[in-house]
């Protein structure tokens, strides 16, 4: 039966400052970005939506096209909430 031993030598400044900055780097590039376009897109929706139903000249289909796509969106968001309390 062989052992196998090997002694690491503890980061430098150096190394641990590069291996801090990349894990932030991947943070925002994996994590934050999606959230930042995830939230980009809903605003923006929200407010197109919002400006259909206040729009004097839009179609009662129009509005019943923006109710049920508001309805989604506030779903979608109120299922994303409690699913991460739940968690």
């Amino acid at each position: 039966m062989a052992v196998k031993a090997e002694i690491k030598s503890p980061e430098d400044k150096a190394e641990k400052f590069q291996r801090l900055k990349m894990e932030v780097w991947s943070f925002w590039i994996k994590e934050a970005l999606v959230y930042v376009f995830a939230l980009v897109i809903l605003l923006t929706t929200a407010v197109y939506c919002f400006w259909v139903l206040w729009h004097p000249g839009s179609s009662m289909e129009e509005k019943h096209w923006v109710m049920s796509t508001l309805t989604s969106l506030l779903v979608g968001i109120v299922g994303y909430v409690f699913g991460k309390v739940t968690k």
